[in-house]
């Protein structure tokens, strides 16, 4: 059954809404839990580290989530939202890591979207 013109806005409003919402929340959610110490200070990189593994985790449990969500507005937002995690955890830690860690890291993303990709639509022919 296909959408109406009017659902499928309400679906893509949906979708951009919480793609902007969800990495918002996690990320003013653990500067609550964990406040940003002084940029200098010698806990700025601890912090940098827990915020990159923290995002990391949340956003690739955000994207298979939205994988997994059938309402198509709520699970591409929660894909997107999961995408940009993911960005801004990279985005706060890319210059601290390794070059191999960036290369696996990268390698088990496009892995990760590929295969989403052929899940979401394996069924579709």
């Amino acid at each position: 059954m296909s959408q109406s013109a009017s659902d499928m806005i309400k679906d893509i409003a949906v979708a951009i809404g919480l793609c902007i919402v969800i990495p918002a929340l996690f990320h003013y959610g653990f500067e609550v839990i964990m406040p940003r110490p002084e940029f200098n200070s010698p806990s700025y990189a601890t912090y940098n580290l827990i915020y990159f593994i923290f995002m990391s985790v949340s956003g690739l449990i955000s994207l298979v989530a939205g994988s997994i969500i059938r309402m198509s507005g709520v699970g591409a937002g929660l894909m997107l939202g999961g995408i940009f995690m993911i960005l801004m955890a990279y985005v706060s830690y890319w210059f601290k890591l390794y070059a191999a860690i960036k290369f696996v890291s990268l390698l088990l993303a496009a892995g990760t979207l590929g295969a989403l990709g052929w899940y979401l639509h394996k069924d579709k022919k």
